[in-house]
């Protein structure tokens, strides 16, 4: 195996490595929570391929595996061109589900760009049902030691008031679906990333509690599935401070049905 599809160390840690696409940052000129994201779930998918179960693996059996909830921490710079190093392993094993921790690193100075744990669920796919993980992917892929990040808070809003004048309307694109037809779980933290941040201005415009503040740590819980043309509204609610972080608790629901597709809960570094 290249170094380029990566390979799993000794340790059970499985490398690869990449670089910063000239597309993928912000308007600061950095990756944000979805660029991370996006990264953590392909090195789950490299690291998976790289034991013997491909998509195509999968497919065959009509199984795969979809992210319940998870926790991602921005902690440094990643501009385009960065060379980057991903790592990722598994952490524990229930009967139908993978805890998964992440690291994505700077190649040139060995800053940790971010870090983040996933809680995969193992499913049928036509029915959407939990499905005992075969006994053939806990051997290729054993339990390896180390923790990324902290453990999740419990998510919790302590205010009904919506900060956001008007909920934010996204309308779910066929090209934003996965190959089980459901919006990617990367693009519903484009879509709560969005809330937070023009939810966190405009508390700077009432009572500078945000001032200048850049989101740090998401912990998201993916409830339902969206498909291509449903309507998303996603709404923000003040939350309890952590750490003495500032944090907002975000909602995205069925515009249609009022059904929560996810809850969220965006802490803030000021």
């Amino acid at each position: 195996m290249t170094q380029q599809n990566g390979y799993r160390r000794e340790d059970n840690h499985f490398l690869a490595y990449d670089a910063i696409r000239a597309y993928e940052p912000r308007a600061d000129g950095s990756i944000d929570m979805g660029g991370l994201a996006r990264y953590f779930e392909l090195a789950a998918n490299l690291a998976s391929a790289a034991s013997g179960f491909s998509p195509q693996w999968y497919k065959d059996r009509g199984e795969g595996w979809v992210i319940r909830d998870q926790s991602i921490d921005l902690r440094g710079v990643a501009r385009s061109g960065e060379p980057i190093r991903m790592e990722t392993w598994v952490k524990s094993y229930s009967r139908v589900s993978a805890v998964r921790d992440y690291i994505l690193t700077s190649e040139t100075d060995g800053h940790i760009i971010g870090a983040g744990s996933a809680t995969w669920a193992y499913i049928q796919r036509d029915e959407q049902s939990l499905q005992r993980i075969p006994e053939e992917i806990a051997r290729a892929i054993p339990v390896a030691p180390g923790s990324a990040t902290d453990p999740a808070h419990k998510l919790r809003r302590i205010s009904t008031e919506v900060l956001l004048g008007n909920p934010l309307l996204f309308t779910a694109r066929r090209y934003e679906s996965d190959q089980m037809q459901h919006i990617n779980n990367c693009v519903y933290v484009d879509w709560v990333c969005e809330a937070a941040t023009i939810a966190a201005a405009q508390q700077n415009d009432k009572s500078g509690s945000l001032r200048d503040a850049q989101i740090e740590r998401l912990e998201i819980a993916y409830l339902r599935s969206a498909k291509s043309g449903d309507i998303v509204a996603v709404t923000a609610y003040l939350s309890e401070n952590v750490a003495d972080r500032a944090s907002l608790y975000i909602e995205a629901l069925d515009y249609a049905t009022g059904e929560k597709f996810v809850a969220a809960q965006v802490f803030f570094r000021r």
